[in-house]
C-alpha cells in the first residue's frame, strides 16, 4: 500500500475515532434544554449511523482519487472536494440542536474538505509547472 493509501485510511480512522470519542461527550442540549440528567446513555445507534456515514463519505473520496494513479490529477481533487463540499454542506445545515459526534464529524469534514482544497491546488500547480515545462 502506498503513502496516500496509507494517508486516506489514516483520514478514515481518525474520522471513526472522532466520532466514537464524540459519543461519549456530554449532550449540553439534552441536559440543559430537553432535561435529561448525567449520566445519558451512550447513543450506539446514532454512533453506528455516523460511522456508516462517514466510511461511504471516505470510499467516495478515495473511489474518485484512485491514489495508486493520482499522479497530480488535478481534476480528480476537484472532484473529490466537491463531493466533500456537498456532504459538509449537507451536514452542516443539520447541526443546530446536535449531538456532539455531529459536530465532530462535521469538523472532521471540514479538515477533510481543507486537506483536498490543499492537495488539488498542489496538483494543479504541479500540472502547470510540467505543461509549461514541455513547451
Amino acid at each position: 500500500m502506498k503513502s496516500a493509501s496509507r494517508l486516506l485510511l489514516l483520514v478514515w480512522l481518525v474520522g471513526l475515532m472522532t466520532v466514537i470519542a464524540g459519543g461519549a461527550v456530554l449532550d449540553g442540549y439534552a441536559q440543559y434544554v430537553l432535561g435529561l440528567k448525567a449520566p445519558q446513555p451512550y447513543p450506539y445507534s446514532g454512533v453506528a449511523q455516523y460511522i456508516i456515514i462517514t466510511t461511504v463519505e471516505c470510499a467516495i473520496v478515495f473511489s474518485i482519487l484512485r491514489p495508486s494513479t493520482y499522479r497530480a490529477s488535478w481534476g480528480r481533487g476537484v472532484l473529490a472536494l466537491t463531493a466533500t463540499t456537498i456532504s459538509a454542506t449537507l451536514h452542516a445545515m443539520t447541526l443546530m440542536h446536535s449531538t456532539t459526534y455531529q459536530f465532530w464529524h462535521e469538523l472532521w469534514l471540514f479538515g477533510l474538505w481543507l486537506s483536498l482544497a490543499v492537495a488539488t491546488t498542489v496538483s494543479a500547480v504541479a500540472a502547470a509547472r510540467t505543461r509549461l515545462a514541455a513547451r
